[in-house]
């Protein structure tokens, strides 16, 4: 895990990286991971509460989006869901 934070740790001219972005959903779940292995201490900084925010205000545009079939929809941006994860949606009366 190091090796895979160790990037974001650029010391340059005696000046060394304070602010590292938790920059994917699933980065602050590991913050507390990131701290212990980071090689001196930054700010992390989590863009969620602004992406929700962001989300939120985006809202409006779609909220009377119907989808043709009538039935609601997932949208996964990180490509196909698998079919379990369909299966999964389902059950929540989504389709994916």
């Amino acid at each position: 895990m190091l090796a895979e934070i160790d990037q974001c740790f650029v010391e340059k001219r005696g000046r060394k990286a304070d602010i590292v972005v938790l920059a994917c959903t699933h980065y602050p779940f590991m913050a507390n991971l990131f701290r212990r292995l980071a090689p001196w201490p930054v700010d992390w900084l989590d863009p969620a509460e602004a992406i929700a925010r962001r989300a939120r205000a985006l809202v409006p545009q779609v909220a009377n989006a119907v989808h043709p079939d009538k039935f609601d929809f997932a949208v996964f941006t990180s490509g196909n869901p698998d079919f379990a994860t369909r299966r999964l949606m389902q059950g929540f009366g989504l389709r994916a």
